[in-house]
């Protein structure tokens, strides 16, 4: 009997594999338009690169690139640690007129972005909550690098980010400005230090510090169905906001996953298309219980169904490990799904 039950829950599950691309189909007239386009930007910057040759200006501008990049990394840090926080009565506070002024510029760079990119239709519905009523923004479904930059739209947020950001200096930057926090997917202390700093910053008397956005799936998947939601969003045991973001071009040239195309493919496609459109929907604040509150996980599974629901789509026990085991088994010249066994549910059983 052990070894059906266990054969029985690494089946595959019902829903589709959420860690591979759906796929981009062109039509004749749009590999015309994209060819265009792709041949447009590339004389472009070689005749910007012929300008610089031309000028004997080019070893010259490397060594500005080196001059700023150090000055950027070395400067950002001196800033964000000496101006950002300061010591008052033995806890960090934000300075708030650096801090406000920097958050600005931060804002106003992810709009940049997003019009640069071609979202020129953001349809937003509902009301982002204020921070007294929700200090921790829910958002899913987590599938896309522009996830971030959509959420920037209508309030600074703070976000978490990996552990391997910490290493490079441009990202580390703009953390520190972001005032995010870092995580990490393998080390289990450096987790437990994550969920103190993100109780620390819900505290209901950090009045300081931002709104903290998270993406409790914790990967990217492809919108066809939820990941599992970690807990560590929903350990404080605090009232959450959950946001939903939808794509809804015809081409779906946002999806980041294991099993598709790379970010630079995706950013390329992305601004070869001429106008984009996004969904932001803010669902009203869930309050929990106090059932809820004593599990971070049954906390986590009703907030998750409250966001299917909305999007009428499946929730599966997929999580970043099973996309770990999926690309491995795609490395070994095995069938992806071979590695697809729902591992938070066989956690859970074992």
């Amino acid at each position: 009997m052990a070894t059906t039950s266990k054969r029985h829950r690494l089946t595959p599950a019902s829903v589709s594999n959420p860690f591979i691309h759906p796929g981009i189909k062109l039509t004749f007239r749009r590999r015309i338009e994209w060819t265009v386009l792709v041949h447009s930007h590339i004389r472009h910057f070689s005749a910007n690169l012929s300008i610089c040759m031309d000028l004997d200006a080019f070893g010259w501008h490397i060594h500005c690139s080196y001059t700023t990049y150090y000055y950027f990394y070395y400067s950002n840090l001196w800033w964000s640690h000496k101006l950002l926080t300061k010591k008052d009565h033995s806890r960090t506070t934000t300075c708030k007129t650096t801090s406000r002024c920097l958050r600005d510029w931060y804002r106003f760079g992810c709009v940049l972005l997003v019009y640069l990119l071609g979202f020129q239709k953001v349809t937003t519905i509902g009301k982002l909550a204020n921070s007294n009523q929700a200090k921790i923004i829910i958002a899913a479904p987590h599938s896309s690098i522009y996830d971030v930059l959509l959420m920037q739209l209508s309030r600074f947020l703070a976000i978490i980010g990996r552990q391997e950001f910490h290493n490079n200096p441009i990202l580390h930057s703009i953390y520190a400005i972001n005032q995010g926090i870092y995580i990490s997917r393998s080390t289990s202390s450096y987790n437990k230090k994550t969920i103190k700093k993100i109780i620390k910053n819900t505290d209901k008397y950090a009045e300081s510090w931002p709104q903290l956005l998270i993406f409790p799936e914790g990967t990217h998947g492809n919108r066809s169905c939820l990941l599992t939601f970690k807990t560590g969003a929903f350990i404080p045991g605090i009232p959450v906001q959950p946001v939903v973001i939808r794509y809804v071009n015809e081409l779906d040239t946002y999806t980041h996953t294991f099993g598709g195309y790379t970010r630079l493919q995706l950013l390329l496609y992305t601004v070869c298309l001429f106008k984009h459109e996004a969904i932001i929907e803010y669902l009203p604040v869930y309050h929990p219980n106090d059932e809820e509150r004593k599990s971070p996980q049954l906390y986590a599974n009703n907030v998750r169904n409250l966001i299917s629901e909305t999007l009428f789509i499946q929730t599966t026990d997929y999580a970043y490990e099973d996309a770990c085991l999926f690309v491995n088994a795609v490395a070994y010249h095995l069938p992806g799904e071979t590695g697809l066994i729902e591992f938070s549910k066989l956690n859970r059983e074992l």
